[in-house]
Protein backbone atom coordinates (compact mmCIF):
# COMPACT_ATOMS: atom_id res chain seq x y z
CA UNK A 1 0.00 0.00 0.00
CA UNK A 2 1.08 3.59 -0.89
CA UNK A 3 0.72 6.28 1.14
CA UNK A 4 -0.16 9.74 -0.73
CA UNK A 5 1.87 12.53 1.51
CA UNK A 6 -0.56 14.82 -0.13
CA UNK A 7 -3.40 13.15 1.51
CA UNK A 8 -1.50 13.56 5.05
CA UNK A 9 -1.44 17.75 4.28
CA UNK A 10 -4.31 18.07 3.69
CA UNK A 11 -5.56 16.18 6.82
CA UNK A 12 -2.82 18.05 9.00
CA UNK A 13 -3.75 21.43 7.37
CA UNK A 14 -7.92 20.89 8.36
CA UNK A 15 -6.72 19.67 11.48
CA UNK A 16 -4.52 23.03 12.31
CA UNK A 17 -8.02 24.77 10.36
CA UNK A 18 -9.94 23.26 13.36
CA UNK A 19 -8.00 24.17 15.80
CA UNK A 20 -8.46 27.85 14.78
CA UNK A 21 -4.84 28.04 13.32
CA UNK A 22 -4.47 31.57 11.10
CA UNK A 23 -2.26 31.60 8.29
CA UNK A 24 0.18 35.05 9.25
CA UNK A 25 0.75 35.61 5.55
CA UNK A 26 -2.84 35.35 4.97
CA UNK A 27 -3.83 37.52 8.23
CA UNK A 28 -0.72 40.13 7.14
CA UNK A 29 -2.46 40.58 3.78
CA UNK A 30 -6.09 41.08 5.04
CA UNK A 31 -5.12 43.17 7.98
CA UNK A 32 -3.23 45.37 5.12
CA UNK A 33 -6.19 45.74 3.13
CA UNK A 34 -8.63 46.98 6.31
CA UNK A 35 -5.76 49.74 6.85
CA UNK A 36 -5.49 50.77 3.54
CA UNK A 37 -9.84 50.85 3.42
CA UNK A 38 -9.29 52.91 6.79
CA UNK A 39 -6.76 55.24 5.34
CA UNK A 40 -8.04 55.62 1.92
CA UNK A 41 -11.89 56.62 3.78
CA UNK A 42 -10.36 58.47 6.71
CA UNK A 43 -8.61 60.77 4.36
CA UNK A 44 -11.83 61.28 2.42
CA UNK A 45 -13.20 63.01 5.32
CA UNK A 46 -10.27 64.67 6.06
CA UNK A 47 -10.48 66.44 2.79
CA UNK A 48 -14.66 66.97 3.69
CA UNK A 49 -13.33 68.70 6.60
CA UNK A 50 -10.74 71.00 4.77
CA UNK A 51 -13.06 71.67 2.13
CA UNK A 52 -15.84 73.38 4.96
CA UNK A 53 -17.92 70.56 4.56
CA UNK A 54 -17.33 69.03 7.67
CA UNK A 55 -21.21 68.33 8.26
CA UNK A 56 -20.87 65.89 4.95
CA UNK A 57 -17.85 63.74 7.01
CA UNK A 58 -19.80 63.03 9.63
CA UNK A 59 -21.77 59.94 8.54
CA UNK A 60 -18.62 58.59 6.68
CA UNK A 61 -16.58 58.52 10.03
CA UNK A 62 -19.36 57.30 11.90
CA UNK A 63 -19.54 54.78 9.47
CA UNK A 64 -15.77 54.04 9.80
CA UNK A 65 -16.62 53.87 13.52
CA UNK A 66 -18.42 50.51 13.19
CA UNK A 67 -16.69 49.18 11.04
CA UNK A 68 -13.45 49.19 12.75
CA UNK A 69 -14.46 49.58 16.35
CA UNK A 70 -11.08 49.72 17.76
CA UNK A 71 -9.91 52.36 15.38
CA UNK A 72 -9.42 55.67 17.26
CA UNK A 73 -8.62 58.43 14.07
CA UNK A 74 -12.39 58.14 12.88
CA UNK A 75 -13.41 58.83 16.52
CA UNK A 76 -10.23 61.28 16.93
CA UNK A 77 -11.94 63.17 13.53
CA UNK A 78 -15.52 63.18 15.10
CA UNK A 79 -14.40 64.46 18.07
CA UNK A 80 -12.67 67.65 16.32
CA UNK A 81 -15.67 68.02 14.18
CA UNK A 82 -18.65 67.70 16.87
CA UNK A 83 -16.84 70.25 18.65
CA UNK A 84 -15.81 72.76 15.80
CA UNK A 85 -19.79 72.62 15.11
CA UNK A 86 -20.82 72.94 18.86
CA UNK A 87 -22.27 69.88 19.38
CA UNK A 88 -20.42 69.01 22.45
CA UNK A 89 -23.12 66.18 23.78
CA UNK A 90 -21.70 64.67 20.94
CA UNK A 91 -18.14 65.55 21.08
CA UNK A 92 -17.95 64.48 24.80
CA UNK A 93 -19.28 60.87 24.13
CA UNK A 94 -16.03 60.70 21.52
CA UNK A 95 -13.46 62.21 23.64
CA UNK A 96 -15.36 59.65 26.34
CA UNK A 97 -14.73 56.32 24.00
CA UNK A 98 -11.14 58.31 23.44
CA UNK A 99 -10.20 58.54 26.74
CA UNK A 100 -11.57 55.09 27.76
CA UNK A 101 -9.36 53.56 25.21
CA UNK A 102 -6.06 55.63 26.46
CA UNK A 103 -5.90 57.97 23.87
CA UNK A 104 -4.74 61.37 25.17
CA UNK A 105 -3.10 63.94 23.72
CA UNK A 106 -3.29 67.90 24.50
CA UNK A 107 -5.42 68.77 21.90
CA UNK A 108 -8.12 66.64 23.06
CA UNK A 109 -7.72 66.93 26.78
CA UNK A 110 -8.47 71.31 25.82
CA UNK A 111 -11.46 69.99 24.56
CA UNK A 112 -12.62 67.85 26.97
CA UNK A 113 -11.71 71.10 29.56
CA UNK A 114 -13.77 73.60 27.29
CA UNK A 115 -16.86 71.32 27.95
CA UNK A 116 -16.41 70.55 31.12
CA UNK A 117 -16.06 74.70 31.92
CA UNK A 118 -19.54 74.68 29.39
CA UNK A 119 -21.59 71.92 32.41
CA UNK A 120 -19.88 74.13 35.52
CA UNK A 121 -17.31 71.65 35.93
CA UNK A 122 -14.28 74.50 36.42
CA UNK A 123 -12.19 71.57 38.23
CA UNK A 124 -11.84 69.12 36.21
CA UNK A 125 -11.20 71.32 33.42
CA UNK A 126 -8.13 72.54 35.73
CA UNK A 127 -6.92 68.89 35.34
CA UNK A 128 -7.40 68.63 31.74
CA UNK A 129 -5.56 71.96 31.00
CA UNK A 130 -2.50 71.27 33.58
CA UNK A 131 -1.77 68.56 31.72
CA UNK A 132 -2.36 69.73 28.20
CA UNK A 133 0.11 73.10 29.48
CA UNK A 134 2.58 70.78 30.33
CA UNK A 135 2.77 68.33 27.64
CA UNK A 136 2.43 71.26 24.75
CA UNK A 137 2.71 74.60 26.00
CA UNK A 138 2.37 76.38 22.91
CA UNK A 139 -0.78 74.95 21.68
CA UNK A 140 -3.06 77.71 20.75
CA UNK A 141 -5.16 79.20 23.04
CA UNK A 142 -4.52 77.11 25.95
CA UNK A 143 -3.10 79.34 28.60
CA UNK A 144 -5.95 81.53 28.16
CA UNK A 145 -8.40 78.64 28.70
CA UNK A 146 -6.59 77.30 31.87
CA UNK A 147 -6.58 80.84 33.16
CA UNK A 148 -10.66 80.91 32.42
CA UNK A 149 -10.75 77.80 34.59
CA UNK A 150 -8.69 79.52 37.69
CA UNK A 151 -11.40 82.31 37.34
CA UNK A 152 -13.81 79.77 37.81
CA UNK A 153 -12.20 78.52 40.88
CA UNK A 154 -11.81 82.29 41.77
CA UNK A 155 -7.69 81.30 41.70
CA UNK A 156 -6.87 85.13 40.76
CA UNK A 157 -3.65 85.05 40.93
CA UNK A 158 -2.93 81.89 39.18
CA UNK A 159 -5.32 83.40 36.42
CA UNK A 160 -3.59 86.36 36.17
CA UNK A 161 -0.19 84.11 35.59
CA UNK A 162 -2.07 82.63 32.65
CA UNK A 163 -3.43 85.07 30.83
CA UNK A 164 0.37 87.29 31.19
CA UNK A 165 1.83 83.89 29.82
CA UNK A 166 -1.22 83.56 26.95
CA UNK A 167 -0.76 87.28 25.93
CA UNK A 168 3.52 86.66 26.01
CA UNK A 169 3.27 83.86 23.77
CA UNK A 170 0.46 85.69 21.68
CA UNK A 171 0.15 89.47 21.93
CA UNK A 172 -3.19 89.33 20.02
CA UNK A 173 -4.75 86.33 21.82
CA UNK A 174 -8.32 88.51 23.06
CA UNK A 175 -9.10 85.81 25.59
CA UNK A 176 -6.07 86.19 27.52
CA UNK A 177 -6.72 90.27 26.81
CA UNK A 178 -10.22 89.51 28.30
CA UNK A 179 -9.42 87.60 31.25
CA UNK A 180 -6.73 90.46 32.15
CA UNK A 181 -9.75 92.88 32.20
CA UNK A 182 -11.74 90.73 34.37
CA UNK A 183 -8.55 89.77 36.62
CA UNK A 184 -8.62 93.89 36.73
CA UNK A 185 -12.21 94.33 37.84
CA UNK A 186 -11.91 92.01 40.72
CA UNK A 187 -9.90 93.91 42.32
CA UNK A 188 -11.38 97.28 41.22
CA UNK A 189 -9.08 98.90 38.58
CA UNK A 190 -11.83 99.72 36.51
CA UNK A 191 -9.54 102.02 33.90
CA UNK A 192 -7.36 99.37 33.73
CA UNK A 193 -9.97 96.39 33.20
CA UNK A 194 -11.47 98.95 30.35
CA UNK A 195 -7.87 99.00 28.61
CA UNK A 196 -7.56 95.20 29.09
CA UNK A 197 -11.04 95.19 27.25
CA UNK A 198 -10.31 97.41 24.30
CA UNK A 199 -7.34 95.34 23.56
CA UNK A 200 -9.12 92.54 23.27
CA UNK A 201 -11.76 94.24 21.25
CA UNK A 202 -9.20 95.54 18.78
CA UNK A 203 -8.76 91.57 18.00
CA UNK A 204 -11.62 90.35 18.27
CA UNK A 205 -15.28 92.28 18.29
CA UNK A 206 -17.41 89.48 18.87
CA UNK A 207 -15.67 88.47 22.02
CA UNK A 208 -18.53 88.62 24.83
CA UNK A 209 -16.32 88.54 27.65
CA UNK A 210 -14.57 92.11 26.48
CA UNK A 211 -17.82 93.72 25.59
CA UNK A 212 -19.26 92.72 29.25
CA UNK A 213 -15.99 93.83 30.78
CA UNK A 214 -15.44 97.23 29.48
CA UNK A 215 -19.40 97.66 30.16
CA UNK A 216 -18.56 97.04 34.25
CA UNK A 217 -15.42 99.10 34.14
CA UNK A 218 -16.97 102.04 31.90
CA UNK A 219 -20.68 102.14 34.52
CA UNK A 220 -17.77 102.31 37.36
CA UNK A 221 -15.81 105.06 35.87
CA UNK A 222 -19.64 107.11 35.85
CA UNK A 223 -19.64 107.07 31.81
CA UNK A 224 -23.31 105.30 32.05
CA UNK A 225 -24.43 105.71 28.16
CA UNK A 226 -20.50 104.05 26.84
CA UNK A 227 -21.41 101.35 29.32
CA UNK A 228 -25.04 101.23 27.82
CA UNK A 229 -23.30 100.48 24.22
CA UNK A 230 -21.00 97.90 25.64
CA UNK A 231 -23.60 96.15 27.29
CA UNK A 232 -26.12 95.85 24.90
CA UNK A 233 -23.32 94.31 22.40
CA UNK A 234 -22.71 91.79 24.65
CA UNK A 235 -26.41 91.10 25.06
CA UNK A 236 -26.09 90.73 21.11
CA UNK A 237 -23.34 88.57 21.17
CA UNK A 238 -24.63 86.50 23.48
CA UNK A 239 -28.16 86.53 24.23
CA UNK A 240 -28.38 83.52 26.94
CA UNK A 241 -26.64 85.71 29.16
CA UNK A 242 -29.03 87.43 31.95
CA UNK A 243 -25.72 89.58 33.06
CA UNK A 244 -25.60 92.71 30.52
CA UNK A 245 -29.47 92.79 31.08
CA UNK A 246 -29.19 93.24 34.77
CA UNK A 247 -26.56 95.94 34.43
CA UNK A 248 -29.12 97.61 31.28
CA UNK A 249 -31.62 97.79 34.04
CA UNK A 250 -29.66 99.30 36.29
CA UNK A 251 -28.32 102.06 34.46
CA UNK A 252 -31.98 102.83 32.82
CA UNK A 253 -33.38 102.82 36.95
CA UNK A 254 -30.48 105.39 37.34
CA UNK A 255 -31.50 107.94 34.77
CA UNK A 256 -35.09 107.24 35.34
CA UNK A 257 -36.44 105.52 32.99
CA UNK A 258 -38.19 103.15 35.09
CA UNK A 259 -39.92 101.60 31.76
CA UNK A 260 -37.06 100.47 29.74
CA UNK A 261 -35.54 99.26 33.10
CA UNK A 262 -38.81 97.36 33.87
CA UNK A 263 -38.22 96.00 30.50
CA UNK A 264 -34.40 94.89 30.68
CA UNK A 265 -35.25 93.26 33.87
CA UNK A 266 -38.43 90.92 32.58
CA UNK A 267 -36.29 89.86 29.90
CA UNK A 268 -33.04 88.97 32.36
CA UNK A 269 -35.67 87.40 34.58
CA UNK A 270 -37.44 85.04 31.60
CA UNK A 271 -33.66 83.92 30.61
CA UNK A 272 -32.64 83.00 34.49
CA UNK A 273 -35.75 80.97 34.37
CA UNK A 274 -35.50 79.04 31.12
CA UNK A 275 -31.36 77.82 32.35
CA UNK A 276 -33.19 77.34 35.72
CA UNK A 277 -35.77 75.01 33.31
CA UNK A 278 -33.22 73.15 31.32
CA UNK A 279 -31.28 72.69 34.65
CA UNK A 280 -33.97 70.83 36.03
CA UNK A 281 -34.39 68.36 32.83
CA UNK A 282 -30.69 66.84 33.35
Amino acid sequence: MVLDPRHDEDLCVRHLVELGYVDPAESAFHDAQRRRQLETELQYAIDLAKQGRAGEAVEPLKRLAGMYPDAAPPRQLLAEIHFSVGNLAAADDDLQWLTHHSVVTPRLAMMAAAIALERGDAEAARHDLEYACHVEPSLAGVQSLLGTAHLRLRHWELAEDCFNQAIGRNPGDARGLAGLATVALHRRRFEEAADWALQALEHDMRLYRAHYCLGIALACLDRPDAAREAFAAASRLDSSQAAPLCWLSRIARKQGDLERAAAYRAQALAIIRRRRSRARRR
